[in-house]
């Protein structure tokens, strides 16, 4: 419609005899509760919608900590596996306890040292021990470390929910938190595992630094006392040879003198003289040769009184 082709007759009298603007007004404010309607819900729409798309975020990522917490439980079956074979391996304590008790009450009795053999039996079997007990933890230490491995987490997935949106927007943020600790956890334990089974013979040396230096110089203190007693030694014992050689050079002198010894002891009776087996051989009867020269004046004597003496107890009655 061109109006300017009409005149204003008519076009002011169409503005003025015409409804107006009260029917704009009122579809106006209509078409305003319609869109506040509309707004509202979206916003329910959009409450409801997006922790929905957020949920199947965390399904999958669900599914994924479901695995990983299938086999970290395997593992620890596995770990508690180990520790019933290493406890079973384990020396019991009243053994250990018994043993010490033997080991005291021995060293208390032993005042003639005739417990040392038990002693040293006793330090023996708690020397196995020891090294069965510490085999057992380090073997057990070791397994665990590898049985319990420190598998990584992985990370939830963005919800892109804020609190605006909703306020149970905030349940959904709090389980990334609670698997995170759980991780740093596990984490840690997988790291006291390693420590304890990582080249124990080096951690042991390490720990027994502090006693072996000590004693290294108390050794090379103890060497000096060590080679004097070896000497003392060696002279005690050349003394002892010594004197069993001068033994064996006195040994002939006193078996001749010995022997002397038991050939007085056999002499003949010659009437109530005693007298050398070898006289016998070069002396003739007794009153039918003379005397031998090898019998002095002292002989004679005694051997006439002897003679006199017995003549006469032949004729006492």
């Amino acid at each position: 419609m061109d109006f300017a082709t009409l005149p204003p007759e008519t076009n002011s009298a169409r503005m003025y005899t015409g409804t107006g603007a009260r029917s704009l007004m009122d579809a106006a404010i209509a078409w305003e509760g319609l869109a506040g309607r509309l707004r509202r819900a979206a916003a329910q729409y959009r409450a409801v919608m997006v922790p929905t798309q957020a949920a199947a975020a965390y399904v999958r990522w669900l599914q994924v900590l479901a695995e990983h917490a299938e086999q970290t439980a395997d593992r620890a079956r596995a770990a508690a596996s180990a520790y019933e074979l290493a406890l079973a391996a384990t020396v019991h304590p009243s053994a250990v306890a018994a043993n010490r008790s033997l080991r005291t009450w021995l060293a208390e009795t032993n005042h003639l040292a005739q417990a040392s053999p038990a002693i040293a039996d006793a330090e023996a079997d708690y020397d196995q021990m020891w090294a069965q007990d510490a085999a057992t933890m380090y073997a057990y230490a070791a397994f665990s470390a590898e049985v319990v491995t420190d598998t990584p987490f992985p990370p939830p997935p963005g919800s892109g929910i804020t609190p605006d949106d909703t306020p149970g927007s905030w349940e959904l943020t709090s389980a990334p938190e609670v698997v995170a600790t759980g991780g740093q956890v596990l984490s840690a334990i997988c790291h006291t595992l390693r420590a304890l089974s990582a080249s124990p013979p080096r951690a042991f040396e390490t720990f027994l630094a502090p006693v072996t230096v000590p004693l290294s110089k108390l050794a090379s203190v103890c060497g000096h006392s060590d080679f004097a007693i070896n000497r003392l030694s060696h002279l005690n014992k050349q003394a002892t040879l010594d004197n069993a050689a001068a033994l064996l050079t006195r040994l002939p002198q006193r078996v001749r003198a010995a022997n002397a010894a038991t050939g007085l002891g056999r002499a003949t009776s010659v009437g109530m003289l005693s007298v050398p087996r070898a006289w016998l051989a070069r002396t003739p009867e007794v009153g039918t040769a003379p005397w031998p020269s090898a019998v002095n004046t002292e002989m004679r004597y005694r051997f006439a009184n002897s003679r006199r003496t017995s003549s006469r107890r032949r004729q006492s009655p």
